[in-house]
């Protein structure tokens, strides 16, 4: 399986002959998400810079990733000039394939879960669907924390 990283500059990448089949994912940390500033989680302190990275605090040190999805895609899409669909099914169809959930996950199908995200045409998030209910909207700038409940999601903080 070929990765991406993106903490590696594009000019190091090596070129990928095909995208079929690529998974994208993210390992992203409690900081995805968190507007710029200083940070506690337990006895962690760290900071979210405006280059989008989260760093111990005073240091250098990465703590993890912070990547979103969305942020995976147009990475994607750079980095291999493959198609928008390509890039698109490499965080959500390709996923579910190697995971066996391809029939409720990953799809629009007939009895799939319905959860779903609608983009801009810059594959900006403005929407999220869960079961087919509206649980985040960036024009509202709000989510549904008791749809998202009767959702059975646990662990749940914000969609991005």
């Amino acid at each position: 399986m070929s990765t991406l990283r993106q903490t590696v500059e594009p000019a190091s990448q090596e070129p990928i002959p095909s995208v079929e089949g690529i998974v994208l994912v993210t390992d992203a940390i409690t900081a995805m998400g968190l507007p710029i500033g200083s940070y506690k989680v337990g006895q962690q302190e760290f900071e979210v810079t405006p280059e989008g990275r989260a760093f111990v605090l005073g240091t250098k040190t990465l703590i993890g990733s912070i990547v979103t999805m969305d942020k995976c895609v147009k990475h994607f899409l750079e980095a291999t000039n493959c198609s928008t669909e390509e890039a698109l099914e490499a965080g959500t169809r390709h996923p579910a394939e190697m995971l066996g959930i391809a029939a409720q996950k990953g799809t629009l199908d007939y009895n799939s879960d319905a959860d779903f995200i609608l983009l801009d045409d810059e594959l900006n998030v403005q929407a999220t669907y869960i079961a087919g209910e509206l649980v985040w909207d960036k024009v509202k700038g709000n989510h549904d924390k008791r749809a998202i409940q009767r959702k059975g999601i646990s662990g749940f903080k914000d969609i991005v």
